[in-house]
Formats: C-alpha cells, structure tokens, sequence
C-alpha cells in the first residue's frame, strides 16, 4: 500500500522547515507577529496529516482473497479486498472515492457499479470486486485506489493497492461461430450435441429426445414407444485428430488478421473433438525460445483440453511464428500417422 497527499502547498511535508523558521522570525517583528499565528496552524496541520500517514502505514493491513485464476473470454470472477483498521479512514474523510483500473485486456468494477470512480459515503472493512476478461491471454491488473478529503479544504489523501493476484483468460469455447467450427471438421450439416467421430450413415439404436433438430427424430421409434425417439450412430474407427494451428498470413509476410478469431476456432475445435470422446494433438506455428515449434502430443480428456487452452492463451503477437511453407511439411513430417489431419488457418 502506498499513500501520497494533495494538499495545500503551505501543508507539503517538504517546508515544515521554512515554515517554522519564518515563523520565529515573525513572532519578533512588529506587526507581523499575528502572521506567525498563521503559520503555526499550517504547520500543526502539516505535522499532523505526516503523522496521519505513517499511523495508516503501521495501522492498515490488506488482504487480498481470489476465487478463481483461470477464467474464459467474457467471463467474469472476483475477488475481495479487506482492510483493518478502516475506521481511521473514514473518522478523517468528507468525501471518499474509489477508482478502478480499465484496460482493453480486462475490467474491474466494484461489486454492483459499473462505474470506475465510485463515491461512497464510508468505507465497509472489505470489499467485492468483478474481473471481466475482455482479451485472451495473461492478467495482472494495475492499482486500486481510495480517495479521501480532508476536513476544512485540506486536500485529499489517497491510497494505493496493488493486487499481488494474476489471471490466465483462456479463449472462449462457447458455440457462437457453428458454422466456422463445421467448415473446420468437415462435417456439414452437423448437429454439436453429436460426436464428430459417429457414423451418420449406419444408425445403431434410438433414445429419448432431447431437443435434436427435427431431422434427428427417429419416426419409426417413436411411433412404436409413443414418446419422441432420436437416432444413436455406429462409431467410427477413426478416433484421433491432429490440429494444426498455422497463424501466419497468407501471403507468407507477419501474422494473420485473424490472429484471434483463429486461435479462437482452435479451441472450439479441441473441444469438439475432446468432448466427443476423440484424441487430439496440436500443432502451432509459434516458436519457443530453442527454435521448437509447439506440440502437444496425442491426448483425449479434459487434462488434454486445459493443456491446450493453456497454450492457446498464452499465445502473442509478439512471439516468433515459422512460415507456413516450412510448417505444412513439417507437421506432415512429425504427426501422428493414423490421426486426421484438421488444419486451421487463412484461406484469404
């Protein structure tokens, strides 16, 4: 925590020293002795705002509580702020106002307000604050600070926090893009509450409805059970998917203009296939710091699908890509041999 003034230049730590010199000097000058008056309660109120600040410094403990560390884009979390001794603050404050930190990468708003500057009139000892992640990738957010106004017109005091608490925004896996994640499987008129990695051509069996498109209804079935029946497929043997994230733009110069709409796909496409039971490994163009491209090695479950949200994350614009004519062979090279191949990247 830290604390800085806004005061009065006559209050400013920096000339108590002149202050009391003029001061004893003007007590033994005629007339002017009433100005040393003057002085003296400036710096009483000097001295005694100094003093104010260092009891906040040794009296005020702050402590911090997270919930969660990883969160998805769009997605909010929050976390608490709690402060002892909180009744020094508001015994000294007319006014007190809280700021929030804004960046394009997150927001944080007090719990209830939608404001960034909120004016309170006293200070409860904790408090509740929203994260919003706006941007994939890591979070550390900037100062929270707390504005007081001194009595009389003094100035303010204000109070700063830094949040010792870091995030990860893993990219959205929500469906808002069916048609791109269709085109990326190749699965056309594909349904998402089925797998990718079932057979549509040999139905197996019938089960309950369970608001499937009307082309999924099973008639025969549900005739002879008198309750809506949809169709079940025979799996299929193929299991195991190689993507294949390329970032860079496609005529071969710096990175695509859809650098996040890309990486966005990738997540969907993992998580389509992960969750459908299949086996996925990934591949993105981006280079870590001895010259490997990075690889995920063949996985299935909810373990593999964090790893590669994770990865997806920490994906930059600033880090080092190869170019999609050494990466194609060179994916072709080390995948999988018995896994499908889905590729994303531009097409324009």
């Amino acid at each position: 925590m830290n604390i800085t003034t806004n005061v009065f230049f006559l209050l400013e730590k920096r000339i108590q020293i002149v202050l009391f010199s003029v001061m004893i000097i003007l007590l033994f000058v005629p007339y002017l002795s009433i100005l040393s008056f003057v002085l003296a309660i400036f710096l009483a109120a000097s001295v005694y705002i100094e003093r104010y600040t260092k009891r906040l410094t040794s009296q005020m403990d702050v402590t911090w509580r997270q919930f969660d560390s990883i969160l998805f884009k769009d997605d909010r979390c929050k976390f608490t702020l709690d402060l002892t001794n909180v009744h020094l603050l508001n015994e000294m404050s007319t006014k007190t106002y809280i700021r929030t930190p804004k960046d394009k990468h997150y927001t944080v708003n007090l719990e209830g307000h939608t404001e960034s500057i909120i004016e309170l009139d006293e200070l409860s000892s904790d408090f509740v604050f929203e994260l919003t992640g706006n941007r994939r990738g890591p979070i550390e957010i900037a100062e929270i600070s707390i504005t007081i106004s001194l009595p009389l017109s003094l100035g303010t005091l204000t109070l700063y926090f830094s949040p010792p608490l870091r995030w990860t925004v893993y990219p959205s896996i929500s469906s808002t893009h069916a048609q791109r994640i269709r085109s990326h499987l190749k699965l056309g008129e594909r349904v998402s509450k089925y797998s990718p990695i079932k057979d549509r051509l040999l139905q197996i069996s019938s089960k309950p409805y369970e608001d499937e498109p009307s082309r999924q209804i099973d008639w025969y079935a549900t005739a002879k059970k008198s309750t809506l029946q949809t169709k079940l497929y025979q799996p299929v043997n193929q299991d195991m998917f190689t993507v294949y994230l390329d970032l860079s733009a496609s005529n071969g110069i710096g990175l695509h203009h859809q650098f996040e709409e890309l990486i966005e796909d990738t997540a969907l496409v993992s998580r389509e296939l992960i969750e459908s039971g299949g086996k996925v490994e990934l591949f993105v163009n981006r280079l870590d710091q001895k010259g490997h491209v990075n690889h995920l090695s063949i996985q299935e479950g909810a373990k593999q699908l964090k790893n590669i949200l994770a990865l997806l994350s920490s994906l930059s614009e600033q880090d080092h890509y190869m170019g999609s004519t050494r990466f194609s062979p060179y994916v072709t090279k080390i995948k999988n041999k018995q896994a499908q191949l889905i590729k994303i990247a531009s097409t324009t």
